[in-house]
């Protein structure tokens, strides 16, 4: 009962806010913009600052996340995750692991900055809100098909994308965060 009436005022709050992630009441998280590029070539390092300048200072772990939020609908935060996967096509995204057999999807604010494609593994300390999303069969999909493998041939790849069709067919709720900032290290 809870997921459903979370699901129904997560899709209501979407709605209202153009499919943005909602704005928290909490204590405000520092926006200064650093110059970066949007543009992150692959022979770029996998580490480094992104987005507006953070510290690792109070960050906490998955799973005070994850039950914290079990009581809200958003909240600003600092989290420390690996990262599972960034997306292969331009750094627009990246999962991490939440401890527990599943990962979180987190964008970048705005699209404002990007991280390296090839950051999977390492430690990322992200700053920003994080929130419940219903996410659309067709959103699903897109983030699978930004995951696929870039060396892979045409008829590979419209097989692995027909595989991917057929096996998501229902949105998902999900926890979600929304970066102002990105710190990434290598994990040790």
């Amino acid at each position: 009962m809870k997921k459903e009436l979370l699901a129904l005022s997560t899709a209501a709050l979407l709605m209202s806010c153009g499919g943005e992630a909602p704005e928290s009441t909490d204590a405000p998280v520092d926006t200064t913009q650093t110059e970066v590029s949007t543009d992150v070539p692959e022979e770029d390092p996998q580490t480094g600052s992104f987005g507006a300048t953070i510290t690792p200072d109070g960050a906490i772990t998955p799973a005070e996340l994850m039950a914290q939020m079990e009581e809200q609908e958003t909240m600003n935060t600092k989290l420390q995750a690996t990262i599972n996967e960034c997306c292969k096509k331009k750094g627009c995204w990246m999962d991490v692991d939440m401890g527990n057999g599943m990962a979180m999807k987190v964008t970048f604010k705005d699209y404002g900055f990007f991280v390296p494609k090839n950051a999977d593994g390492n430690l990322a300390i992200m700053e920003g809100v994080a929130y419940w999303d219903t996410i659309s069969v067709d959103m699903l999909r897109h983030y699978e098909e930004d995951g696929l493998a870039t060396d892979l041939d045409s008829l590979a790849r419209e097989a692995a994308i027909k595989e991917i069709h057929e096996r998501i067919t229902e949105p998902e709720l999900q926890l979600a965060f929304e970066a102002t900032g990105v710190m990434i290290e290598e994990n040790k």
